[in-house]
């Protein structure tokens, strides 16, 4: 569970913002998500990343391998899911 600082510093943000764990899944979202993606925060908290984040139809294994690098390395820099 996230705590109240993190939670905080994601609502302090403009931008969507998705913490996800190291199977894929979604964690914790920013009201600017909410807004993106017309699902609450409840509704795609548990779900998997490249559900929302990711046109249907394409390639989700390139979003898995996307977000396994981040758990690689720490970080990933102008990865398109595209």
């Amino acid at each position: 569970m996230i705590n109240l600082y993190n939670r905080e510093l994601l609502e302090a943000s403009n931008d969507p913002l998705v913490t996800i764990g190291s199977d894929g899944k979604i964690t914790d979202v920013n009201y600017a998500v909410e807004l993106l993606t017309g699902y609450s925060r409840d509704q795609v908290i548990g779900t998997d990343f490249s559900d929302y984040f990711t046109d249907p139809g394409k390639d989700p294994e390139k979003a898995q391998a996307g977000h396994k690098e981040v758990f690689r390395k720490g970080f990933v820099k102008d990865y398109p899911l595209k």
